[in-house]
């Protein structure tokens, strides 16, 4: 357990109203086993000092240790950043590319995924994308103090992240070809310059200074990962025996496409991995049926059939037209360029999730009631029916606007709802009490029962 040996307590991590992530400690006598592990001293000190501190402290060897839920929670996600950082391509010691915030999805389930902690009913969406962002700050803030520039800064944070002496694989996109829209090459990184940039050569000229120099062990460390990429990826082992892999080469649809899906494997045995910002090979740009709940305006909530379905295909929450979704039904080499953006495209699974959402739309033709259609946004079944959990991912479930619209009026009145309670009430209302009043009247009008909870002395009595 995470101990203090004086005091008898242990770490847990806490998020703050204001979206700061924290250590808190608690008294070991009343902490679950589930909550036990072991925080470092100097994890405790980093996170005093600031949380972009206790966050980065979090990703370094040095905290690698059994560490309670919560915290692992957070290192997870300072981790996630690192290593979308790693895969940026570096130019300067003070200029360079940043990870792009994480897309809403994968936001929704760090949220849905969260352990219990203290403050968690204060975890969002924007919260997270403002802790990476503040995160990224202070990297950049770090990295130009250091001198190397960020490949030194990744290195001092953990050996692994080294960029020095590493086997690099680029894939790019290729406009002026539409034939062969992508470009691969294979270098080498030998170093860094004065002014911090990471210099790489073609893997092919290190290979041939390593022969020239007899240096049968550098040779050796070269291509160690690659060998063992080689042995996970077919598309690996093409490239090395064919030996295209020490010349530049365009690439196909198909060919860039295998290799994207490839990243983990390849980032697994050790190779470095350059691809646009846009592939992310965990939860890769695709399109997705998208099923909008409650479009329509309702003057109930209550009843089976108070939401409606509506169902269609869309890619980043935008409906797509006829012709382009007749253009990702016709692609057929794992990706198709739609909007200017390069989409994952799998027809059987799309076509599965659409079919299976338009037969769902059909069977509740009158509407759900209030509390399905909370169930499903929140990721359970409708009814009896069960959501096919390979199809989850391309399915993107969402309040339409009515429905949207409403329940930010449910969770703040402030300023929503347009009533004056002033008007028929010769008292004079607190502006928290006229907001406990709009909130009362909205969410009747809905037929919602209500429970108001101010404290003792508030003046519910007055609202209601």
């Amino acid at each position: 357990m995470s101990v203090d040996n004086s005091t008898s307590l242990i770490y847990q991590a806490t998020l703050s109203p204001g979206g700061v992530v924290g250590l808190i400690s608690v008294d070991a006598r009343e902490a679950t086993l589930n909550q036990a592990g072991d925080v470092p001293g100097q994890l405790v000190d980093a996170f005093h000092a600031s949380m972009v501190d206790g966050l980065t402290m979090l990703v370094t060897s040095q905290a690698d240790c059994k560490l309670p839920p919560s915290i692992k929670f957070w290192r997870d996600i300072a981790e996630h950043y690192f290593k979308a950082l790693c895969r940026q391509t570096t130019s300067s010691q003070t200029q360079w590319t940043s990870p792009q915030v994480p897309d809403e999805q994968t936001r929704q389930e760090w949220l849905d995924t969260a352990p219990p902690m203290r403050g968690l009913e204060y975890a969002s969406l924007e919260i997270f994308a403002a802790i990476w962002t503040q995160l990224d700050v202070h990297t950049q803030s770090l990295v130009a103090k250091t001198k190397g520039g960020l490949a030194s800064y990744l290195h001092k944070l953990r050996p692994d992240w080294n960029l020095v002496g590493r086997v690099t694989f680029h894939l790019a996109e290729n406009k002026k070809n539409p034939e062969r829209p992508f470009a691969f090459l294979a270098t080498f990184t030998e170093g860094t310059s004065a002014s911090g940039s990471v210099q790489h050569i073609p893997l092919a000229e290190a290979l041939k200074r390593s022969i020239a120099e007899k240096d049968s062990e550098q040779l050796n460390r070269l291509l160690a990962p690659v060998s063992l990429a080689a042995q996970k990826n077919e598309l690996v082992k093409d490239l090395l025996e064919s030996r295209a892999m020490f010349t530049p080469q365009a690439w196909g649809i198909k060919k860039a496409f295998e290799f994207l899906s490839s990243v983990p494997q390849m980032e697994e045995a050790g190779v470095i991995v350059r691809v646009p910002n846009w592939w992310n090979a965990s939860r890769p740009p695709r399109p997705q049926v998208q099923v909008k709940i409650g479009s329509k305006n309702q003057s109930l909530l209550g009843g089976p059939g108070a939401l409606d379905l509506d169902v269609g295909v869309s890619i980043d929450g935008d409906s797509l037209n006829a012709a382009e979704l007749k253009q990702l039904m016709a692609a057929r080499e794992g990706m198709t360029l739609l909007r200017g953006k390069w989409v994952q495209v799998d027809q059987d699974k799309l076509q599965s999730a659409l079919k299976q959402w338009e037969t769902l739309q059909q069977h509740y033709v009158s509407g759900i009631g209030f509390l399905e259609g909370m169930r499903m946004l929140a990721g359970a079944s409708l009814g009896d029916t069960a959501i096919d959990d390979e199809l989850r991912s391309w399915t993107r479930l969402e309040p339409g606007p009515w429905l949207r619209d409403t329940l930010a009026s449910l969770r703040e009145p402030s300023g929503k709802i347009k009533l004056d309670p002033q008007s028929h009430l010769h008292a004079t209302l607190r502006p928290y009490q006229v907001d406990g009043v709009r909130w009362l009247w909205f969410a009747t009008r809905l037929g919602l029962g209500v429970c108001l909870a101010d404290d003792m002395g508030l003046g519910k009595t007055i609202q209601v």
